[in-house]
This record gives structure tokens, C-alpha cells and sequence, in this order.
């Protein structure tokens, strides 16, 4: 904008002061068109040989379908069109100049110089998109509104796509050790979902049916969009537990126990299917020693436990679906936590189930019709630990059991 306006100014300068002697004639005239005209032919090519090599590295290395998003980049189309219309028009002009009457020759003349200056806006324009893209950061941020734009629009194969990205950008930045890259990458997601969520809820089309025509399985499209983002999740965490990335995993964790809170307030019944894969990724991350991650997970479907509890209107909701699926992951991870260290305390590995029970026992959730299957089956989980603490107890210890052979008579 800096640009034309300058061009005008500088147009009009001449125009009405005439300190440059044209006198628009119509072999300068000439000259001065086709110069235009093949400047910005030479500085269109130049942009795309330096865009090309560098963007084809990043998206092999690093951002999938780099060039496809430069490509669907609107202000990026308008300027390419412009930029060849006004070379187009720069040499159609040559021949054509010689024809015009003088007076029509010096509004010719300002009407180009303003359309240079435009030219030159969008030449810098496209300069600054190009740095841009080649900035994997900014990159994150172009798809995350893209994608927003695409769920506003109701366009989830858009948003697939755009999700696909995300996905493989942080798998990538995992595979490089890019740690900020890839945590901005999975940032990005609970947002989308929630923002998803939100649409769909306003323009009532909850219980649309996948489109069998594109192999699309599942249940409403809500579903299927969770199971979609599930699995890009999936591989980005397994490809951090075999680096030994736990600060992914980590973030990992942080960024399912959000997407389960988006899912319950926008039915419960999603909550079992990302609760699942938050179990999951706990017990894998336990697997790979890293027992933090496994502490976090324990921690996070606490909190969501409490969350759903005082956000979500349950008045009329199903509560027995969604904590049956928070309560098995609690207790699946505290018999993996008690497999792998038989000397773990029992009462801190059952804490969290304690603390659920507590909160169903309370005034507010004690009156749901759910609770109490909800509560039986958190008593089942408890007595059977209640049950291998005891026999934890009646067994000798390995210390004692030295003792008594001490103490044994050779024969």
C-alpha cells in the first residue's frame, strides 16, 4: 500500500509539475511501458525460482503439502493474476500508444504509474508470504486457520485435511527433535475440536451420517472427526516414546485430557473414545519407563473426572458410559503401576479411585440415577485391591525368609 500510494503521488507530481520532460511522448511512453512491464516479469520469476528450491526441502523434511497451501493462499492467487495482468497490459500498450490522442497519452500515463505501484505492493506482498512460509511456526499458525475457516464454511473435507497437516507437521517435528514445533503443532488441536464442537452444535447437524461413498466409517461426523485426530495422535506419540521425547509425551497428555473436556461438553458419550487412547498412552509411556508421563496421566483423568463434574450439565445425561471408561483407566494403570513394582503402596495406587468415589458420594452427584452403578463399580475395583493387599501382607518378606533358612539345622 506504501508503495502505490507512492506511485500516485510521485504520478501526479509529474503529471501537474512536469519536472521530468516526457512530454509523453509515445516512444517514451513505449519505452517506459515495456521497462515496467518486463521488471516485473523478471522480479515474478525471480520469486519463483528462490520460493522453489527452498519450499520443496521443507515440505520432504519437514511441512507435508507445503507447496499445496502456497498454492490454495487467496492473497497469493489474486497477486500472481494481477502481476501477469499488468505485464500483459504493459506490452499490449506498446503498439497501441502511438494511437491514442495526446491528452488520452497523459491519463495513460498516471493510470500506469498507479498500476506499477500496485504491481510493486504485490511483489513485496508476496516476498513477505514467502519468508513466511519458509517459517514452520508461522506455517502452524496458517494451517490452525485454515482450518477454522474450513469448519465456519462446514467443509470437513477441508478440515480433514487440514488436521492431516497438523498431524504430520508435528510427526516431523518430532522425527527432527523440533520440541517447540511440535508442541505448537498439538496445541492447536483441542482448540480446533472445541471450535468444531461449537459448530456443530450451531448449525444442528450433530447426527449427520459419514458418507459411506468415501469409505468414511464410524458413527455422526463429530465421531469420526475424534477418531480421525485420534489416530494422527497416536503415531506422533509412538514416534516420541521411541525417540525418548518425553516432553512430547508430556504435552501428549495434556493436550488429550483437553480434548476429553471439549468432548464432554459436547456429549458425554464422546468421552469413552479419547479416554481410551489417554489410557492408552499412559500405560505405553509406563512400558517405556517414563513413569512421569504415567504419573500425569493418572492425574489428568483425575481432573477431568472433577472438570466434567462441575462444568458439564449432567442433569439428564448419561454419566455411567463416560466414568466407566475413566474409572478403567485409573485402574488399569494402577495394576500396571503395581505389576511393574510389586512394593508400591496399594493405598496410594487406589487414591484416585478414592477420590472419584468421593466425589459421587457428594450431595450434588449422590441423586443421579448413575451413580450408583458408577460407585459398584468402583467398590469391585477397590476390593480387589483390598483383597491383594492382604495377600501382599500374609507373604513373607524376602528378608524374613533368609532369616529362616539361618535358622534351619544343617543334617
Amino acid at each position: 500500500m506504501f508503495i502505490t500510494l507512492s506511485a500516485i503521488l510521485v504520478s501526479l507530481f509529474i503529471f501537474f509539475f512536469s519536472l521530468i520532460p516526457l512530454n509523453f511522448d509515445p516512444m517514451h511512453l513505449a519505452v517506459l511501458f515495456g521497462a515496467g512491464g518486463t521488471v516485473i516479469f523478471l522480479a515474478i520469476i525471480f520469486l519463483k525460482t528462490f520460493a522453489l528450491m527452498p519450499f520443496e526441502y521443507l515440505e520432504q523434511k519437514l511441512i507435508p503439502n507445503v507447496m499445496n497451501l502456497i498454492q490454495r493462499d487467496i492473497p497469493l492467487r489474486i497477486g500472481h493474476v494481477y502481476l501477469f495482468l499488468f505485464v500483459f497490459i504493459s506490452y499490449i500498450s506498446i503498439p497501441l500508444i502511438s494511437n491514442i490522442p495526446d491528452m488520452d497519452r497523459q491519463w495513460a500515463f498516471l493510470a500506469w504509474m498507479i498500476l506499477f505501484g500496485v504491481a510493486l505492493d504485490f511483489l513485496h506482498d508476496h516476498w513477505r508470504r514467502y519468508v513466511n512460509f519458509l517459517n514452520p511456526s508461522f506455517l502452524v499458525s496458517h494451517v490452525y486457520q485454515q482450518a477454522k475457516k474450513a469448519i465456519r464454511n462446514d467443509n470437513r473435507e477441508a478440515l480433514l485435511s487440514d488436521l492431516n497437516n497438523l498431524g504430520e507437521i508435528g510427526l516431523h517435528a518430532v522425527e527432527k527433535s523440533k520440541l517447540a514445533l511440535s508442541t505448537q503443532a498439538l496445541q492447536t488441536f483441542p482448540s480446533l475440536l472445541k471450535t468444531y464442537f461449537d459448530a456443530a452444535k450451531s448449525i444442528s447437524h450433530i447426527s449427520t451420517k459419514i458418507d459411506t461413498e468415501k469409505n468414511e466409517e464410524g458413527g455422526d461426523a463429530a465421531n469420526y472427526v475424534v477418531f480421525y485426530l485420534m489416530q494422527r495422535l497416536e503415531l506422533i506419540n509412538d514416534k516420541a516414546l521411541r525417540d525418548r521425547q518425553e516432553t512430547v509425551c508430556r504435552q501428549m497428555i495434556m493436550t488429550l485430557g483437553k480434548i476429553i473436556v471439549h468432548s464432554s461438553q459436547f456429549d458425554l458419550s464422546m468421552v469413552s473414545f479419547p479416554t481410551h487412547f489417554l489410557t492408552k498412552f499412559g500405560l505405553k509411556a509406563q512400558q517405556h519407563y517414563f513413569d512421569e508421563v504415567t504419573v500425569l496421566t493418572t492425574s489428568t483423568l483425575l481432573e477431568v473426572s472433577k472438570t466434567i463434574v462441575a462444568e458439564v450439565d449432567v442433569t439428564y445425561a448419561d454419566l455411567q458410559i463416560a466414568f466407566q471408561s475413566i474409572v478403567h483407566g485409573l485402574a488399569a494403570i494402577a495394576r500396571a503401576t503395581f505389576k511393574k513394582e510389586k512394593d508400591t503402596n496399594i493405598k496410594v495406587l487406589v487414591q484416585p479411585l478414592v477420590d472419584v468415589q468421593t466425589l459421587f458420594k457428594s450431595d450434588k452427584m449422590a441423586q443421579y440415577k448413575d451413580t450408583p452403578a458408577i460407585l459398584e463399580q468402583i467398590n469391585t475395583i477397590l476390593d480387589e485391591f483390598s483383597v491383594l493387599q492382604q495377600v501382599m501382607q500374609s507373604m513373607p518378606t524376602l528378608s524374613t525368609m533368609d532369616s529362616s533358612e539361618e535358622q534351619m539345622p544343617l543334617s
